[in-house]
């Protein structure tokens, strides 16, 4: 990892916390997170789009709803057992767009803070996007299939993403591994040869 990655996800994680503790602050929140609730907004529209649910409106603005703030919400017209759950979970794609970002603008490249910030700040609002509401849970937990779908086919996901690293980097450790054994089998060498002209010498001593 060069540095520009390490200072990626460092910038990213206190954005982050910057969008977490702006909770208590209503305005301020609603301003640092604006993008977020729109990107959240965007993948419920899309998914419903996708799966046939026939959205019928979009809101990116806060409104006060039974006493609580809602930062923005999708209407749908055809709800079914299927993508009901797809929809109310569908921020969870944006998961990926951090990694994507990251394999595109930052991996393995030298940069500077006019690339770094933009993407730091769009990793961040993508993980607290990605952030189910209350309502979103209620709707996933009441039509689970769609829900058990989307584990499933992210069980798969990671797994093919764990496959990936470890063929990504196995390589690399086996390497290390290989350094680290010879040099210790070169310690034990040369501390078995010190141990043994140690020996003689007390030996030689004695007689």
């Amino acid at each position: 990892m060069n540095p520009a990655e390490a200072w990626l996800w460092l910038v990213t994680l206190g954005m982050l916390g910057v969008m977490v503790r702006s909770a208590g602050s209503p305005r301020i929140h609603f301003i640092v997170t604006w993008p977020a609730t729109v990107m959240h907004e965007l993948s419920h529209l899309l998914i419903a789009l996708v799966t046939l649910a026939r959205p019928t409106g979009m809101s990116v603005l806060p409104r006060r709803v039974d006493g609580a703030i809602e930062l923005g919400r999708v209407t749908v017209k055809k709800a079914n057992a299927l993508n009901a759950s797809l929809v109310a979970l569908a921020h969870l794609v944006l998961l990926a767009l951090p990694y994507a970002l990251y394999a595109a603008a930052i991996q393995g490249r030298s940069v500077d803070c006019t690339t770094l910030i933009p993407v730091a700040f769009i990793s961040a609002s993508a993980l607290y996007g990605s952030i189910p509401s209350r309502h979103d849970l209620i709707v996933a937990l009441k039509r689970p299939l769609g829900a058990l779908a989307i584990v499933v086919f992210g069980a798969i996901f990671f797994a093919g993403e764990a496959q990936a690293m470890v063929g990504r980097y196995g390589e690399a450790v086996a390497k290390e591994a290989q350094v680290l054994k010879v040099n210790v089998r070169a310690m034990a060498d040369k501390s078995g040869l010190s141990i043994a002209k140690a020996i003689a010498y007390n030996a030689r001593l004695e007689l």
